[in-house]
């Protein structure tokens, strides 16, 4: 008598078994994306391998621009950021300045694929403002405003490789580009330099 060939049965269970918690890993990931996407756009730094990512997450205090600081948005450049002209008519033309308050400089002080965030000076005041798709969407571009007698002390620090952290006032951990500032000092020298301006 010749004996049956072996079943595949316990092959094909395996096979199947091993799909459907990949399946059902990739229904939960579908399902959550845009919690995902929150979770990392609120993420400060994210390093995989050697290579280090930095996200600078949005003030709960971040203001609206109203009339025509919100079509001054649309000031946007070649690299889908606004223009450092767009930047100063966003400061000039929003609520939070007072008549006949000019913007005197500005500062580009993170800039990644994803963001850019620029200190701007007025006669009185000194803003924060974070460019991103989020911000350009919602209309939350300015994070903060200082009056400049409440802009010290400036503290600029090392954090990571490619980013540190400034405080102005009681705004505390802002990130900053080391690429563009490779010594803290120089940060804190040219911010001093917008608030004394």
């Amino acid at each position: 008598m010749v004996d049956p060939p072996p079943s595949n049965v316990p092959a094909w269970l395996g096979f199947i078994s091993s799909l459907i918690w990949q399946t059902i890993i990739v229904v939960v990931l579908v399902y959550l994306r845009r919690e995902i996407a929150d979770l990392f756009r609120n993420i400060a730094t994210l390093k995989i391998k050697d290579f280090e990512f930095a996200f600078q997450a949005v003030s709960p205090d971040a203001e609206s621009p109203k009339g025509d600081a919100a079509a001054e948005l649309l000031a946007i450049g070649p690299g889908g950021f606004l223009t450092k002209e767009g930047v100063r008519k966003v400061v000039g033309s929003s609520e939070l300045t007072e008549s006949g308050e000019k913007v005197n400089q500005d500062l580009l002080i993170f800039s990644t694929r994803k963001q850019r965030t620029w200190l701007v000076s007025t006669d009185k005041k000194l803003f924060c403002l974070l460019d991103d798709d989020s911000t350009r969407t919602s209309g939350r571009i300015i994070q903060w405003v200082l009056k400049k007698e409440d802009a010290k002390p400036i503290e600029a620090s090392k954090y990571k490789w490619t980013v540190g952290l400034l405080s102005v006032g009681l705004r505390k951990n802002w990130l900053y580009s080391t690429r563009l500032f490779s010594k803290p000092e120089d940060l804190q020298k040219k911010v001093a330099e917008l608030v004394d301006s």
